[in-house]
């Protein structure tokens, strides 16, 4: 997959498209395509890569739940992973 910020700021930095087009094995027209785009925004280009934040109103939720019965212990791993499991059935309690 093509970095676009890496070509943004190769572009940015005064390589000639085709010198870029030839670092990443693309066209050079790829490149100008590339380099006409609108900027990306953010410092880093991986800021959006991973895990969604958790978002204020569950956050402060779970706060709740813990101060309402801060004794009462997460289910354990084993139980955990047997829930996510594919063949996992809920039984009616």
């Amino acid at each position: 997959m093509l970095d676009r910020h890496a070509v943004q700021e190769l572009l940015r930095a005064g390589l000639s498209p085709r010198a870029v087009a030839r670092q990443f094995g693309v066209s050079r027209r790829t490149i100008e395509r590339i380099g006409g785009e609108a900027p990306i925004e953010g410092t880093s280009p991986l800021a959006a890569v991973g895990r969604p934040r958790v978002d204020d109103a569950v956050r402060a939720r779970v706060g709740a739940l813990v101060l309402e019965d801060p004794e009462r212990a997460p289910p354990p791993r084993e139980d955990w992973k047997q829930r996510c499991s594919p063949s996992f059935t809920r039984t009616s309690s």
